[in-house]
């Protein structure tokens, strides 16, 4: 029998005779990839009922200090439509509860041979939270277990930075954490 006669030869051949020209594995993937990628393009939000945005288009004023100004009452405008007072955010106790601040964040601070916080070191850390201040901030007492100090806080100001896009980082509501002695961690 004659192989180039044969309908069973190969799969190629095969799903030629059926009429699908060109289904081959490599082919699927590269359609699939391609609807993936054009799908990943779609806004979902009009989809899903969401706020739209609207384009505003510019007055055209070249002015350089017009158009300074349109910018600033632009930009000022945006911040206060953003602002979002959250209150106190509540906290779990532990840090009145547990007065050695075993159960505070104390990454990099210095710490006795059991891990447990240095007092002076932890209200060192407070503090330059409190104030803010850069030099308060350079004097963290930091340290490893057993008194080395060869600890670094890495941009422990980072927190305190603003960010002009969007919601301020400080307008989230977080839960508190789970209180230490519950033992409950989820």
């Amino acid at each position: 029998m004659n192989k180039e006669h044969s309908p069973q030869t190969s799969r190629r051949k095969f799903s030629g005779h059926v009429g699908v020209a060109g289904l081959s594995r490599r082919n699927f993937v590269k359609s699939a990839a391609t609807i993936a990628a054009v799908a990943a393009t779609v806004p979902l939000e009009p989809l899903l009922g969401g706020t739209e945005s609207v384009a505003q288009a510019a007055t055209g004023n070249s002015n350089s200090a017009n158009r300074t100004n349109d910018c600033f009452n632009y930009r000022k405008n945006m911040a206060q439509a953003e602002k979002i007072n959250v209150g106190l955010q509540p906290d779990n106790g532990d840090t009145a509860r547990f007065t050695d601040f075993s159960c505070s964040y104390s990454k990099a601070l210095l710490h006795d041979s059991l891990g447990v916080p240095n007092a002076a070191a932890w209200l060192s850390l407070r503090n330059a939270f409190a104030t803010g201040n850069a030099a308060d901030f350079a004097n963290i007492i930091v340290g490893s277990p057993g008194g080395r100090a060869n600890s670094k806080l890495n941009g422990p100001q980072v927190a305190l930075a603003f960010d002009l896009e969007g919601l301020d980082s400080h307008c989230t509501v977080i839960p508190p954490a789970p209180r230490a002695d519950r033992g409950r961690t989820g």
